[in-house]
């Protein structure tokens, strides 16, 4: 039977480490997880690489807990970010699961 990606509930992969400080929500991902060349980024000592969110992502990224629906996130977000369209934030979690940042439940 086919699921709506709306239906499907995005969660935080366990491989990254996230923290929400003061400059947004920064990632700590796996070297081998953040999927650019070496010369975009600077890797850690203990191998990881270290992403600041733009607000929006961030957003999205906060919802990403496992107890929303993908339906349910662009609804919340959205009543932050009203210029937003469904269509980029659909764009932001695809995205976010195609790093293997997010996966889907």
């Amino acid at each position: 039977m086919w699921t709506s990606i709306e239906e499907l509930r995005p969660i935080w992969n366990t491989d990254v480490i996230w923290s929400q400080e003061k400059r947004g929500i920064v990632l700590r991902v796996p070297w081998q997880k953040a999927g650019f060349a070496f010369r975009h980024f600077k890797v850690l000592t203990l191998g990881e690489v270290m992403f600041t969110l733009k607000p929006m992502v961030g957003e999205t990224w906060l919802h990403c807990d496992g107890s929303r629906s993908v339906k349910q996130i662009l609804q919340e977000v959205k009543v932050h970010h009203p210029d937003a369209s469904k269509v980029t934030l659909k764009r932001t979690i695809d995205w976010l699961i195609r790093k293997g940042w997010l996966v889907l439940i």
